[in-house]
């Protein structure tokens, strides 16, 4: 090997390195990522029954690794994020994952009293527009 084939893969090792850092920041900047998006709009299905239903889809979503890009409360299902919420680990394991979850600002204006949701995941109305506009598939609950 010579000089000129062993510096050009170390320029490619670090390519490969420097394009894997950046679409990790991508994904936590909020770039274009044309993938599935979940829209829940309730806290549950019906009754007590219908929210461990929601409950064990998501911590079984969680536990396979099989997130969306995107995951958007809105209406009731900002209720899921209260500090108290079963599921706030399980949110948090699906962003670990590369999901970026969002709750509609004004939703939980409505629902939830301040200061009970993390501001972190708190979204106005037009960037939650903008993601569903770019997602790939939206899938509503």
């Amino acid at each position: 090997m010579t000089v000129k084939e062993s510096l050009f893969s170390a320029l490619r090792e670090e390519r490969a390195e420097t394009a894997e850092d950046f679409a990790l920041l991508s994904l936590r900047e909020g770039a274009e990522r044309p993938e599935d998006c979940y829209l829940v709009t309730a806290d549950g299905f019906g009754g007590e029954r219908g929210k461990e239903v929601l409950r064990e889809f998501f911590t079984v979503m969680a536990n396979l690794r099989r997130c969306p890009a995107y995951l958007i409360l809105m209406d009731t299902a900002v209720t899921l994020l209260k500090k108290d919420s079963p599921l706030l680990p399980v949110f948090a394991e699906m962003e670990q994952n590369g999901a970026a979850v969002m709750a509609s600002a004004a939703s939980a204006a409505l629902y939830v009293k301040e200061g009970e949701i993390d501001p972190v995941f708190l979204a106005e109305t037009g960037q939650i527009l903008e993601t569903l506009r770019r997602a790939k598939k939206v899938i509503t609950l």
